[in-house]
């Protein structure tokens, strides 16, 4: 009786084991299916895919589209350890900063701009040349992004006065 029970308690075990592996090499089937069609579109996929990575689990991100004017501004955290650090000079560059780019947009006439002023790290853009694309402007503290449809992406990382901005945006956008 023991010997039976033994014997089924192995047949058991070994018709569960032939099935994973059956169940395993039919999703390694499957993902070797994936791959394939990934490669066919590869760029494209990739982008979507980092888009969608992006919008599910980063909330440091922005998303922009059409024609837009990104300003970018360290976010509070770094700012505040800029000033624990005793990096001397931070409230000049954040106002001097602050006033070129103010003041350009103030003189800056163009209705169909969109501008935002962001603090965040990712920066999602869809429809200018190259697009989608994800920028991670990590290092970029002061900047701005220049975009639009069908155009190349400007970036400038530098801090200038108002009237070098206004010429960059008439530039871009005329």
């Amino acid at each position: 009786m023991t010997k039976n029970i033994v014997s089924i308690l192995l047949m058991l075990i070994l018709v569960n084991c032939h099935n994973q592996k059956e169940d395993q090499s039919n999703n390694d089937q499957d993902l070797k299916t994936e791959d394939t069609s990934l490669s066919e579109n590869s760029s494209e996929v990739k982008a979507e895919i980092e888009l969608e990575i992006i919008e599910r689990t980063l909330k440091d991100s922005i998303r922009i589209r059409g024609n837009s004017i990104l300003i970018l501004i360290p976010d509070s955290l770094r700012f505040n350890s800029y000033v624990e650090d005793g990096y001397e000079g931070i409230y000049e560059v954040d106002s001097d900063f602050g006033f070129g780019v103010s003041g350009a947009l103030d003189s800056f006439n163009l209705k169909n701009v969109n501008e935002q002023v962001t603090d965040k790290r990712f920066i999602q853009i869809e429809d200018c040349n190259g697009c989608p694309l994800v920028i991670d402007r990590d290092t970029i503290d002061y900047g701005i992004i220049l975009t639009g449809i069908d155009r190349d992406l400007k970036i400038e990382q530098y801090i200038f006065g108002q009237g070098y901005y206004l010429n960059l945006f008439n530039e871009y956008f005329k």
